[in-house]
């Protein structure tokens, strides 16, 4: 899970048609900069599902720092930061998966924002920390 820092703070100053704008060019960076075999869904507001298949958490998190990176640097998006939640699929069912995803994710956004947690043997971490 994706979700772009205090983009409430975006869509208040500049308007909802800006946000658009920023919610369509983060769509286009994330179809450019993934394989054709992933998936990204919109899933509600300014956070983004991403589905990245036959992936290990190790490649994941190499994925996701990409990202963090590519959006961060981009003239369009004007130094907006990203929060990401990552975890690997093991047989969970599918409701299960994306809210260990969600609470990886606010675990990124409650610890400062503009970070990466995964979820790994029952416990979040933050990626920077663990490498």
């Amino acid at each position: 899970m994706m979700d772009l820092d205090k983009f409430k703070k975006i869509n208040d100053a500049f308007g909802h048609n800006i946000g658009d704008r920023i919610l369509i060019e983060l769509s286009k960076i994330l179809r450019r900069n993934l394989r054709k075999i992933d998936f990204v869904f919109r899933w509600g507001g300014d956070e983004f599902l991403i589905i990245l298949p036959n992936t290990n958490l190790k490649s994941a998190i190499k994925v996701a720092h990409k990202l963090k990176k590519i959006i961060l640097l981009d003239k369009n998006l004007k130094n907006i930061t990203a929060s990401i939640g990552l975890t690997v699929y093991n047989g969970e069912n599918i409701d299960e998966i994306i809210n260990i995803a969600d609470t990886a994710l606010y675990n990124s956004k409650n610890s400062g924002r503009n970070k990466i947690f995964f979820y790994q043997r029952g416990e979040f971490f933050e990626s920077e920390k663990h490498s």
